[in-house]
């Protein structure tokens, strides 16, 4: 199974995964860096 896919499933909401590189905007990417959670698989 896919983590975005079984992180949905055990989560019961919606998943987004990104990376890094793929932020332009730099207040967005301020927002992320405030609220992000790192997970370890």
């Amino acid at each position: 199974m896919y983590a975005r896919a079984f992180l949905k499933k055990i989560l019961n909401k919606p998943v987004d995964l990104i990376t890094e590189r793929s932020l332009g905007n730099p207040y967005f990417i301020e927002s992320v860096n405030k609220n992000k959670v790192q997970i370890y698989g």
